[in-house]
């Protein structure tokens, strides 16, 4: 009593036929953590289901070193302006920890700070100066310096190939054995890593 039950709403997308069924007391979290994750498409589903949503983008940090920023202002404006347009009721920032939650809780003040911004006022703040907020309320820095400094980290892993979903190619030549990063480099989709890898085991 007194409680609302939520739910991953990756299981209504996949049977739209059980929305109905739901009880109307119910909370769906739709989450995605891509630039390009439909929010919009199912946005509109979830509002022609009558069944009261969240959308719930993230801080793009997990399996990372130092982040994503590009893919996390992308992902987290679209779920802003989606969810506003489809009536959701609530906007969730995750900030997850996969395969020993590497990032430092720094790394996560962009995206935290940046979708606190698009929640509370997604037109006013989309084109947020980041860094700077950054500067003034998260790190405190007169200088002017670790705001741009974890922005443009955040986007190092755009510089190098190939690009891995959910993750970076830093993140697993430091989290793998040299031999298991070989033998998975077909699904990271990359083929020239051998002679490297032989060196370091060397």
């Amino acid at each position: 009593r007194g409680k609302t039950m939520q739910l991953w709403g990756d299981i209504i997308m996949e049977h739209p036929e059980l929305a109905p069924k739901l009880p109307r007391d119910v909370v769906a979290l739709e989450w995605g953590y891509d630039a390009a994750h439909p929010f919009d498409e199912h946005g509109a589903q979830f509002a022609a289901s009558g069944v009261p949503f969240y959308l719930c983008p993230g801080t793009s940090t997990w399996n990372t070193i130092g982040g994503r920023t590009e893919n996390a202002v992308l992902n987290l404006q679209r779920a802003a302006v989606n969810g506003r347009k489809h009536g959701a009721i609530g906007y969730l920032i995750t900030d997850w920890g996969d395969n020993g939650h590497w990032q430092p809780l720094a790394v996560s003040y962009l995206g935290l700070a940046y979708g606190a911004g698009l929640a509370w006022a997604v037109d006013a703040n989309a084109a947020m100066d980041i860094p700077t907020v950054l500067d003034q309320y998260a790190f405190q820095d007169r200088a002017g310096v670790m705001g741009q400094l974890a922005y443009d980290l955040g986007n190092v892993y755009l510089k190098g190939k190939p690009r891995i979903h959910n993750s970076t190619i830093l993140f697993w030549i430091l989290q793998l054995r040299p031999d298991e990063l070989l033998a998975r480099r077909e699904d990271y989709g990359v083929e020239d890593l051998g002679g490297d890898l032989d060196a370091m085991q060397a």
